[in-house]
């Protein structure tokens, strides 16, 4: 090889990476959307979802490798992969790191949140409440809830944050899916979603910290209880 080809060489090689990269990440996103539409435990078939995504199976192996790493999926013995399932204490872990995290961008959100800010979040709010008590539905519900929740943590400006909650979101939208009777569940005391908004407009974050953890405790209750009947339908 010259020393003149060796730029182009590498320009190209750098090319090939990029693309790779773009794929894996593309690949990635694909199956975790795929995965909430499936539910716990369901096997997956790197031939069918190779078939499904138009690529090879190399990619999609690589995929489920990452998906793994996040807690989306497992690998069995017999190297057959599958939807991951989740025990309650694994509900209790995930519902924790949420409100955690949540708590902590409500805290710095609370003394820096502008009125336009709070304006748009309070229609939000207004909206997930209305969702919560009178959707048919659970998905208008759980549309609602992230809406408000995704754009106080973009206002929160802490992009770690939002990174990890949004992996947690997938896990939760895991959990949910075999989920029945959603409406008939009995809603403890606790702060709505406009409630939070009325703890951001006090500035004052010890407030806005025991508020938000208050508020997602709910959906927390919610998920221990649900997952536990599903479990005693599934082993009866």
């Amino acid at each position: 090889m010259s020393k003149a080809a060796r730029p182009e060489t590498m320009t190209k090689l750098k090319s090939r990476r990029t693309k790779s990269s773009l794929l894996f990440r593309e690949v990635c996103e694909q199956l975790r959307q795929h995965l909430t539409a499936l539910g716990p435990g369901v096997a997956l078939s790197e031939i069918s979802l190779s078939e499904q995504l138009g690529i090879s199976r190399t990619p999609v192996r690589e995929a489920l490798i990452q998906l793994s790493n996040e807690g989306l999926v497992q690998f069995r013995g017999n190297g057959r992969c599958h939807v991951a399932t989740f025990t309650k204490q694994d509900v209790v872990e995930i519902c924790d790191v949420r409100i955690g995290l949540e708590a902590t961008a409500a805290r710095s959100l609370a003394t820096s949140i502008t009125q336009d800010q709070l304006t748009n979040l309070r229609k939000l709010a207004i909206e997930a409440d209305r969702a919560e008590k009178a959707s048919r539905f659970r998905a208008e519900w759980d549309q609602a809830e992230e809406a408000f929740h995704r754009r106080l943590l973009e206002y929160a400006g802490n992009s770690r944050i939002l990174e990890l909650l949004e992996r947690q979101e997938i896990l939760e939208r895991l959990l949910t899916v075999p989920l029945k009777n959603w409406r008939h569940r009995q809603r403890p005391e606790a702060p709505w979603h406009t409630d939070v908004v009325d703890a951001l407009a006090s500035r004052d974050p010890d407030l806005c910290d025991r508020v938000l953890r208050a508020h997602a405790g709910v959906r927390k209750q919610y998920l221990l209880k649900s997952i536990t009947t599903f479990e005693s339908e599934a082993g009866d």
